[in-house]
Parts: structure tokens; C-alpha cells; sequence
């Protein structure tokens, strides 16, 4: 359960942050926290195929280029329009369908050459079967796997600060990036629609990085703007939503918890959240949703379905422009001196990898500590 964090005075006078760190405390001090808004996406995939779930009909998994995600123009570097924009994959390269799927053998190999790897995935008795694979159970000793999926974190006292990159997936380059450059401790987002996701997930782990899967979700202009097939939706009723969600987390295994595709509708309505969190929290999984909503009753409802959640603090990439990103990495710096953690989250621009990977950089000699998010949501609920 996610609880509100409080100041930690003894961090204040052990750290010695830059004069341009303190300003942005004492700008959020005295104008206040402003909302951050996440940089919406559209994605136009065609209908995916019925699902029999009481046979567990396999399902063929959705070819990458019948996908439509990309940036909008950064020559700009204009902020993105409250609602998603129409983009497409022109351009970019997306996923090879034909791409070798690695074998377990491959896995256990590439894991011992790399001393940050997690382990492989799944955990032996944490799946069932799924609609479209395996679906994440809590274990016979009550493992769950969000805890056997998390990136271990131990705090050492200092200020925390997690970055979630999401969007990943759809793009060879971007994905590939982000994996094998950013550090370790950045938490990955990967899109349900990716062509060969598994194989992704399993770099993404391989490289140390803990996962979270994408859950699409209503936006208030839907149709008109659509996440994809599998949407949850407000007006379906309970069962049709866990079929939805059944079907996107089945897609893959490997990640510890969910965050939000857009949802600003979904999220909006209690009654339609929460048979979705409820089914969550019995699957042993975490939600981190991107702080969109101040004011959507989303706590509410995870507190009542027992789910543990967070909220990101800021969207770090709204504009995806260089200065914007680097003040809002400033002020989950302040943020973070201020509560004792910080989390923020982004998409994967080139530019957010390539910020993402300079702050993090310094991060360290500032007095601060990288984090996954699973550790910033563990901080906050034993702070409750």
C-alpha cells in the first residue's frame, strides 16, 4: 500500500547538494508541486483474435510491424498535446519477427558473463497456464512475483531516486539502447504488442534491469484515440476486463508489477478499477502508475484490493527536450531530499536514454542513491 513519504532531517545536513538542486527544493517549497503530464502515445493495432479462455487457446502473438508507435517530431521539441498523437513507425527499425528466439542453455550463459543479471525467468512455480502463456501466480510458499521478479536494492541511508523507461519494445535500436546503456538500476517498461517480448525481457533481465509490463487502458477520447487491442475499458463489465488482462499478462513473464498505458478514464472510475486491482494483488503483482491523475481515486482503490502501488512523482520528458528533462531530473533530486525517495518516469526518446544516462552518472557523487522502482515502493509503504 502506498503511503505518503515524510522529510528526513538527518539526510539534510549529511548531503552536500548543488546550488542549483536547493533552488528547485525552494521553488517547490513556495509555488508548490505542479502535476507532471506523461507524453501520450496513439498505437493502431488490428483486432486481435478471440481468446478461449476455459481452453487456453493459444494465442499467436501480434507481429511487430502491424504496430504503430513512434515519436512525435523532436525537431521542435515541442510538448506533446494533452490527448496522443498520431504517430507511426516510419522511419524506424522495427522488431524482426524472424529475430532466433535464444534457448534456455543461451541464458544461463549470457547470465554468467554478466555480473549485474537477474535470474532467469520464469521461477518455477510462479506461472499457470495463461490465454497466451504463462500467467504470474503467488508461489505454494507465498512467494510472489513481485518479489521474485524485483532488482535487489539495498538502502545505504542516502536520498533514493528510481527512473522508469517505458515504450520499449517496438523498436530494435531503442530498445537494444536502453537495455545494454542505461545502468542496471533503471527500471524498464516494456509495450504487451512487442514482437518477440520475451526475448526482450530476458535481455532486459540478463542486463540487470528489473521489468514492468504495460497495461492499456481508456483514455477519455476513446476510440478516437485507442491503445490497442485488449484496451480496459469502463464500460465492459468485470469479467471482460480480466479476460483483457489475462491475455496482457500472459503475453510474457519476468516482470514484477504493471503500470499504465494511458487510463486517464479507467482510472477515473473506481468501480471499473477494482476488479482489475483486485486481480492484481492475488497475482503477487505491483502497479506504478505515471502520477497523471492527481486526483483520481486510483490510492483508493488499490488500498481497498490490498494492492501496493506508487505514483511517479514527475514525468521526466514532457517536452522530450534536453533542458526540460535535466530540471525535471532537478527536481526529483530535490524531491527526493526533500522525502527521502523520488520516482520518475519517461518514454524512450533518444534523447530521455541519452539524459537518463549523464544524470545518472553523477547521481552518486551527489549524494544520492539509484534505485528501482520496486525498492522506491517498498520505501514507501514501510514508511506508512
Amino acid at each position: 500500500m502506498r503511503s505518503s513519504s515524510s522529510v528526513n532531517p538527518h539526510l539534510l545536513g549529511a548531503l552536500g547538494l548543488t546550488l542549483a538542486t536547493a533552488a528547485v527544493l525552494a521553488a517547490i517549497l513556495l509555488f508548490g508541486d505542479p502535476d507532471g503530464g506523461r507524453p501520450a502515445v496513439q498505437v493502431s493495432v488490428p483486432p486481435a483474435p478471440e481468446i478461449d479462455v476455459a481452453e487456453n487457446t493459444p494465442v499467436a502473438p501480434l507481429r511487430g510491424d502491424q504496430v504503430s508507435l513512434d515519436d512525435p517530431s523532436l525537431d521542435q521539441l515541442a510538448p506533446p498535446p494533452e490527448n496522443a498523437s498520431d504517430v507511426s513507425l516510419d522511419g524506424l527499425d522495427p522488431i524482426d519477427p524472424d529475430a532466433p528466439v535464444r534457448t534456455r542453455a543461451e541464458l544461463a550463459a549470457a547470465q554468467k558473463a554478466n555480473s549485474n543479471a537477474l535470474p532467469n525467468a520464469p521461477v518455477a512455480g510462479l506461472t499457470e497456464p495463461g490465454p497466451g502463456g504463462p500467467l504470474p501466480v503467488i508461489g505454494p510458499n507465498g512467494q510472489s512475483p513481485a518479489d521474485a521478479y524485483k532488482r535487489p536494492f539495498e538502502n545505504n541511508g542516502k536520498p533514493a531516486i528510481a527512473l522508469v523507461v517505458g515504450g520499449l519494445g517496438m523498436s530494435e535500436q531503442r530498445t537494444r539502447t536502453a537495455i545494454e546503456t542505461l545502468p542496471a538500476e533503471i527500471t524498464l517498461g516494456f509495450v504487451p504488442y512487442a514482437e518477440n517480448l520475451q526475448n526482450w525481457i530476458d535481455l532486459a533481465r540478463e542486463n540487470g534491469h528489473e521489468v514492468i509490463l504495460e497495461l492499456p487502458m481508456e483514455p477519455f477520447d476513446y476510440p478516437q484515440n485507442d491503445p490497442g487491442p485488449h484496451t480496459l475499458l469502463t464500460e465492459a463489465d468485470s469479467g471482460e476486463n480480466i479476460r483483457r488482462l489475462e491475455w496482457l499478462l500472459s503475453r510474457t513473464t519476468g516482470y514484477f508489477g504493471v503500470t499504465n498505458y494511458l487510463g486517464a478514464k479507467f482510472t477515473a472510475s473506481e468501480s471499473a478499477m477494482r476488479p482489475v486491482w483486485d486481480a492484481l494483488a492475488d497475482r503477487g503483482l505491483v502497479l506504478v502508475h505515471d502520477g497523471a491523475q492527481s486526483r483520481s481515486p486510483l490510492g483508493r482503490a488499490a488500498e481497498q484490493s490490498n494492492l501496493d502501488w506508487a505514483a511517479a512523482d514527475r514525468i521526466v520528458d514532457s517536452p522530450p527536450a534536453p533542458d526540460q528533462i535535466d530540471k525535471q531530473f532537478l527536481q526529483l533530486e530535490a524531491l527526493a531530499l526533500q522525502n527521502g525517495s523520488a520516482l520518475g518516469m519517461g518514454f524512450a526518446y533518444p534523447v530521455t536514454i541519452d539524459q537518463a544516462k549523464a544524470w545518472s552518472e553523477g547521481l552518486e557523487a551527489k549524494g544520492y542513491a539509484l534505485a528501482p522502482a520496486s525498492a522506491i515502493l517498498e520505501m514507501r509503504a514501510n514508511s506508512s
